[in-house]
């Protein structure tokens, strides 16, 4: 064994593993709000940090929270999923796919979001970050006794210890003079004890001085399905963040299709086909201005095919209807609408079907029986069949190429039956089919007339040979040289 070469093996084994270790490092948790002020639902969130120098694709990447194991958790990016060197990102923990209460709560925020199911204690947790599922970075465990419990603040990460703050989403962390700095257990499990006051080294500034300024907010579902409408609205703030809901609004759906408002509200929309658009609205705060606007808010809508099927129904016994997501995200269903035979079963809010996952409805809570699933149908909100059970399939269309060679394949089945001998069966009639039978019959007569004109023909021809021959052998002359005067006697 030639040791050098082992040796080397191991020495770029250990470069590798330490490599990845710093890649995995680069991403971090850097700020937790746990207990908001109010109701924690739909608006809890983990802020993370790329402290790397390059940029990462985090929705390969789950949060993992632990009560007796770790339990992981996949994140839904909300636009774009890289997260650049040097960047924030929020991780909210809701099942709204449009972040609506979260925004509404936190207007201003209009940086990376991510969607997850994470656990976030009220009383304690222990989160970590995971790119495998299958191992843990920077763990970070904490408690009510340390602050941030319905205050309004959040625990925040400065300088290596975690202090209880005022929110700083998306940007640097700053403690303030009167910040309870308790601390919390890092990655390393180990409590980092900091000072009862704030140290301007040991903080960062959170964002400098901003000028004042008019700022917009899209808020809308993302992706979306095609052929499906889907609620857009937007948060328009002004210079001392008071709500706008006057002015000119331009919407451009990026599919070549304008709209114009004087008010802000919510409405609906649909695009024809999936693919990706780009979603932009232009306010101007002078309904009459054709100059350039106050403010351009602009996103990408994904718009994702219709994958939804009705896969299997049940029997007498247990009429279950299950439905079945074959596209690679997640479709929300709600106040979508089963229809039965003779009931009709409507979808609460909230119901979602995860991506290539199958969701199986009891009879108990569609009060479904055999008749209903004999015939059944999924319908969106506004009354548009997407599924059917059993599914429809329609006819081929029959062209003239098509009954070319139909004829085709009918004078070949005749040649070959030729050569067969022909069972009792074939010579039945379809009454059901007189047509097909009726022009069978005439391609079977035609062929066979060629026959009986052929054999005709020949016996014809032989019966005048045979005559023709018989009356060359009975000529006069040869009948006067046979007879003689023997031949004859005279009567008295």
């Amino acid at each position: 064994m030639n040791f050098k070469i082992v040796k080397k093996s191991f020495v770029f084994f250990l470069i590798f593993f330490a490599f990845a270790r710093m890649a995995h490092a680069s991403i971090e948790i850097t700020e937790i709000m746990y207990d908001t002020d109010g109701s924690d639902e739909n608006k809890e969130w983990v802020e993370i940090y790329n402290n790397g120098d390059s940029s990462v694709d985090v929705s390969s990447w789950s949060i993992a929270d632990f009560d007796t194991s770790w339990h992981y958790h996949g994140i839904t990016p909300y636009t774009t999923s890289s997260l650049g060197s040097n960047e924030y990102a929020v991780l909210v923990r809701t099942s709204q796919s449009d972040f609506k209460d979260f925004k509404l709560k936190w207007p201003s925020y209009s940086e990376m979001l991510f969607r997850g199911s994470f656990d976030l204690g009220n009383t304690s947790s222990k989160l970590a970050l995971s790119s495998d599922k299958q191992s843990t970075i920077g763990e970070v465990s904490y408690s009510s006794s340390q602050g941030a419990s319905g205050d309004g603040n959040s625990l925040q990460k400065i300088d290596g210890n975690w202090v209880t703050a005022a929110p700083t989403l998306g940007s640097s962390n700053k403690a303030s003079s009167n910040s309870n700095t308790t601390s919390v257990s890092a990655s390393t499990s180990s409590s980092i004890s900091s000072s009862g006051s704030s140290s301007s080294s040991a903080s960062t500034s959170k964002k400098e001085s901003e000028i004042p300024k008019i700022t917009t907010e899209i808020i809308t579902k993302n992706p979306v399905v095609a052929n499906i409408a889907f609620p857009i609205e937007s948060v328009i703030l002004g210079y001392s963040k008071e709500v706008l809901t006057r002015g000119k609004f331009v919407w451009n759906f990026g599919d070549g299709v304008i709209r114009e408002d004087t008010e802000s509200h919510p409405f609906t929309y649909v695009y024809q086909y999936p693919g990706e658009y780009v979603l932009s609205m232009s306010y101007y705060q002078n309904p009459y201005s054709t100059n350039k606007p106050d403010t351009i808010e602009r996103m990408i809508i994904k718009v994702i095919p219709s994958e939804i099927y009705i896969s299997s129904v049940g029997s007498d016994n247990d009429a279950f209807v299950e439905l079945e997501n074959k596209s690679t995200y997640e479709l929300d269903l709600s106040k979508w609408i089963l229809k039965g035979s003779n009931h009709a079963f409507v979808l609460p809010n909230g119901t979602v079907i995860l991506p290539n996952k199958k969701l199986k409805l009891s009879p108990r809570t569609t009060l479904f029986n055999n008749e209903d699933i004999e015939s059944i149908s999924l319908q969106n909100p506004s009354g548009e069949t997407f599924a059917s059970y059993p599914v429809v399939i329609n006819p081929p269309v029959v062209t003239t190429s098509t009954v070319k060679t139909i004829s085709n394949f009918q004078n070949n089945k005749i040649t070959s039956k030729e050569n067969t001998p022909a069972k009792e069966s074939s010579q039945a009639i379809d009454l059901n089919n007189l047509g097909a039978s009726t022009s069978d019959s005439n391609v079977k007569i035609s062929n066979s007339m060629y026959a009986w004109f052929g054999l005709v023909f020949i016996i014809i021809i032989g019966i005048i040979s045979t005559l023709l021959i018989n009356h060359k052998k009975v000529e006069p002359s040869d009948i006067e040289k046979e007879v003689s005067a023997q031949d004859f006697s005279i009567l008295e």
